[in-house]
């Protein structure tokens, strides 16, 4: 992706991102923190594990391994189940995140039981191939003491909110440890009355969330809280800026003919048209739109009256996406809401639901127009002499050569006092389109009517 990203979805070539933990804390605003059964089993989130043990420094490998060992015993217990983050060989849609994290990066590492491990526990864990030989090696160790491990394919998200529901159905109350806004989420959709207890505890704050009670607050809402999710923002789909996950929630729970929209957002089944439909409906709602409105006529409404209103510029991200990248957005958002509802990675193709390989990577795509239509992008001002005896007039004209009259930009004849120049007042035709221009033209045309809101180049 170059530097010409989609302003309102993308930032620095990398998707908006938004404060998750304000929807967990929105959600569970209505019910107070849990007090889980003594006795009740953990699943606990391998990724949160990793970063809350500090590692003793001089300690080997294998030091560091017992040290995870003695933390799960003494705060989990001898019954918790640990879900790790698989990091096979291939592209993951998660790549665009861990990128952006991975700002500070060890070396590879051999990772060997009687060594000692790596000085900076941080920057040991950005690296995946550390990461990897390091969990197989806690897995052994967690294993040989009768730990149950388990291992996503990927991201550890799905699987242990899978865990959780089977320990569920059998009735058998769960606790799951995990700092993760994803899987609370999960959890609440995914959750049925006549299950036994899942509770989910949040580390950082120690707030115990009881799922039912969750689900029995949020009502009809916890039937879309995916697509609701996704749409706002996640480690897979941009949030939109200047549009919070509280504020996004609030607003779609609370119309009753967007659930369906949504509804088709979630659907393993939706076709690429569907999804595309549906989703433009929900983003038009968001940004204040009418029901029959298209998002590039609210996109170009919305700059009218913002230019109209103020002695400023209006900011291009407050602006909706154009058609084009709210497509790509939205592919992502029901790839990622589809994983979710299924518990699974596997389950559709990211090619296919706006991404593209690069490098051996997964990247999300921003547009497939270009920057703007070819004839903006090639504009050319001559700097031809008004004494020559053809002004203009011959191939030594930069205007000329490339088969373009000369415009204004141009830097003696300005476009209208040469052999190339127009043939008819421009004052008239400014007047015209003024007049008729905006009733004549398609929705798409209007992507290419807005300084800055052409569509990207990818």
């Amino acid at each position: 992706m170059n530097c010409h990203h989609n302003r309102r979805l993308f930032k620095d070539n990398y998707m908006r991102k938004t404060e998750k933990a304000q929807l967990a804390k929105e959600i569970r605003k209505d019910c107070l923190s849990a007090v889980v059964p003594c006795g009740t089993r953990c699943g606990v989130d391998g990724g949160y594990l990793l970063r809350a043990v500090v590692w003793t420094k001089g300690s080997t490998y294998d030091d560091v391994c017992y040290q995870y060992v003695n933390f799960i015993g003494k705060n989990f217990g001898s019954s918790a189940v640990v879900v790790f983050d698989g990091y096979v060989t291939g592209a993951s849609t998660k790549d665009h995140e861990h990128k952006r994290r991975a700002t500070r990066c060890s070396p590879d590492i051999v990772v060997d039981r009687l060594k000692t491990a790596y000085h900076d526990q941080s920057s040991f864990l950005c690296n995946d191939a550390n990461k990897s030989e390091f969990i197989a090696l806690l897995t052994e160790v967690l294993q040989s003491l009768s730990f149950l491990v388990y291992q996503a394919q990927d991201d550890a998200d799905t699987m242990i909110v899978k865990v959780a529901m089977e320990f569920a159905l059998a009735k058998e109350a769960i606790n799951v440890i995990a700092n993760d806004t994803d899987v609370l989420v999960m959890l609440v959709y995914h959750y049925k009355p006549e299950m036994g207890d899942i509770y989910m505890t949040a580390r950082t704050s120690q707030f115990v969330y009881s799922v039912g009670d969750l689900t029995r607050s949020l009502g009809s809402a916890a039937q879309h809280l995916l697509a609701i999710h996704a749409v706002s923002g996640c480690d897979t789909a941009s949030s939109l800026y200047g549009h919070g996950k509280v504020s996004v929630f609030k607003k779609l729970r609370v119309h009753a003919e967007i659930q369906s929209c949504l509804a088709v957002l979630e659907c393993p089944t939706s076709s690429h048209e569907d999804v595309m439909d549906a989703g433009h409906k929900v983003l038009v709602l968001l940004y204040g739109g009418n029901a029959t409105d298209s998002l590039n006529y609210l996109r170009h409404s919305m700059y009218m009256h913002a230019t109209a209103t103020n002695s400023r510029l209006p900011q291009p991200e407050r602006l909706p996406p154009t058609e084009n990248a709210a497509r790509y957005h939205l592919y992502r958002v029901h790839l990622q809401s589809v994983q979710w509802k299924l518990l699974s990675t596997s389950c559709m193709s990211p090619l296919e639901w706006g991404w593209k390989l690069h490098n051996g990577s997964y990247i999300p795509i921003a547009t497939d127009l270009a920057i703007a239509p070819p004839e903006i992008l090639k504009v050319s001002c001559c700097k031809c002499s008004m004494g020559a005896k053809r002004p203009c007039g011959t191939r030594a004209c930069v205007c000329v050569r490339y088969g373009l009259s000369c415009i204004a930009a141009s830097k003696s004849c300005t476009g209208s006092s040469c052999e190339n120049g127009r043939d008819h007042d421009i004052g008239d035709e400014i007047e015209t389109a003024d007049a008729d221009v905006y009733d004549v033209m398609s929705d798409d045309q209007l992507d290419c009517i807005i300084p800055w809101t052409v569509e990207e180049e990818v």
